[in-house]
């Protein structure tokens, strides 16, 4: 086995996950605040209640009186449970390890939301949020360890943005995004694999080195909001959200066991990039409230995942590669219900959403998170404490389809078998007027 080879296999994964983090819907959040949580995030480009609305549809900023001010925090808590069916190389020799246990790791989202009314038409506003992320963690010795070991995706979104009022209760919105991403991803590497192929008399799986892979980027895009109310109770809202082309960078780096490197050759860390074309998104969403007390929200989101074909990698040294992908166009579908009891200071909240997976082959499944099409149940409520202070409650449980993974490695490891998924996610907010 090349040390150039492994590197530049292990910077092509890193690469494809940084690219995935902000493309994939098994990687994208949509958990931007606690109060559309309750409603399983359903007609958030129509509902425009607080500041949440600078991410979900800018344009709905002008009905946001005043100086406002939301911040929230969401715990997004994954299962993963793997079962081996027959995972091995070359269709030969059959991979030493278990089952993994849990791979899901919980993680911490929080978001800040601010607007301003400059005037009775225009308002601004700034968004400090959490796009994409994730974390998977299984053991070093389990089956799938040369796919996969940990993976950690973090980002940070700068989102300035402002809405103008125009006529017969339409607005317009418009902002712009400058989107941090810190990956860090840690696998093994077969180098008994390799050594077996070049005569010397090991058995693959018997020897590895653990690579770590970390890299990070800044890349942009913007959004395009429109709101129309038809009445105090009717109101619809489309929302289309661009990202730019980003340009992540990787290194990665080996821990072998000692006296390996002078085995596979001189130790070696090599650097890459890759230019990734993510897909837009746009959403349609409707609020109407039947009475003072009732109200419905609905929306549908469609993404462009098929643009993103393939993803072009340079290295450093060992020339171009191409990463190729399966991703499918997605949708989602969201249907949510309130209900104020009273005029009281409660409201209630339940929601229902239908979210696709744009994964569809197991041999595209990736073991760093092995989503599949999902359900969301939520409910939650908000308690207003003052007249300008209120307090968002939200939980939701996500009933993931069982995914099958059948995905071979560069070097011909073949990881097959079933996921078992599931995620729960609890929402605390925090808004008040100034």
């Amino acid at each position: 086995m090349r040390q150039a080879s492994a590197v530049a296999a292990a910077v092509a994964a890193a690469i494809a996950m940084a690219a995935e983090g902000a493309a994939a819907a098994s990687f994208g959040l949509v958990e931007h605040g606690a109060s559309g949580l309750g409603n399983a995030y359903a007609g958030g480009a129509a509902i425009a209640a607080d500041p949440t609305t600078v991410f979900f549809n800018p344009a709905g900023m002008t009905r946001l009186s005043g100086t406002r001010a939301s911040v929230s925090v969401n715990y997004i808590k994954p299962s993963i449970q793997f079962e081996n069916k027959g995972s091995n190389l070359a269709g030969r020799f059959p991979i030493s390890g278990g089952d993994a246990g849990d791979g899901g790791d919980g993680v911490w989202v929080p978001n800040a939301y601010l607007t301003h009314a400059v005037s009775d038409r225009v308002t601004l506003g700034l968004a400090i949020d959490t796009p994409f992320g994730l974390v998977t963690d299984y053991s070093d010795e389990w089956v799938g360890r040369y796919h996969a070991i940990k993976s950690d995706l973090k980002t940070i979104n700068v989102n300035p943005s402002v809405a103008v009022k125009l006529d017969h209760g339409l607005s317009v919105g418009a902002g712009l995004s400058a989107l941090y991403t810190d990956v860090t991803l840690i696998s093994a590497v077969d180098v008994a694999a390799g050594l077996a192929q070049r005569g010397f008399p090991v058995t693959p799986g018997t020897l590895d080195a653990k690579v770590k892979i970390s890299g990070d980027d800044w890349s942009f895009g913007y959004t395009l909001g429109l709101l129309y109310e038809l009445s105090e109770q009717t109101r619809f809202g489309i929302s289309y959200r661009k990202w730019f082309k980003p340009k992540p960078e990787g290194d990665a780096k080996f821990d072998y066991a000692p006296g390996t490197p002078a085995l596979v050759g001189v130790d070696h860390t090599e650097d890459a990039s890759a230019e990734v074309s993510l897909p837009d998104s746009l959403s349609l969403a409707a609020y109407h409230a039947f009475t003072p007390e009732w109200a419905v929200m609905a929306d549908v989101t469609w993404t462009n995942w098929s643009r993103t074909k393939t993803i072009p990698i340079e290295f450093e040294q060992s020339g171009s590669s191409e990463l190729s992908l399966d991703y499918k166009d997605s949708w989602r579908y969201g249907l949510g219900l309130t209900y104020t009891p009273g005029g009281g200071p409660f409201t209630w909240r339940v929601g229902v959403a239908s979210d696709e997976e744009p994964i569809r082959s197991s041999s595209k499944r990736s073991a760093r998170l092995p989503g599949n099409d999902r359900i969301w149940l939520a409910v939650g409520a908000n308690y207003r404490v003052t007249d300008k202070v209120s307090v968002d409650f939200g939980y939701a449980h996500l009933f993931v389809d069982d995914a099958k993974i059948n995905n071979t490695n560069e070097y011909g490891h073949t990881l097959t078998g079933d996921y078992d998924l599931k995620v729960d996610i609890v929402g605390l907010q925090l808004n008040w007027q100034m």
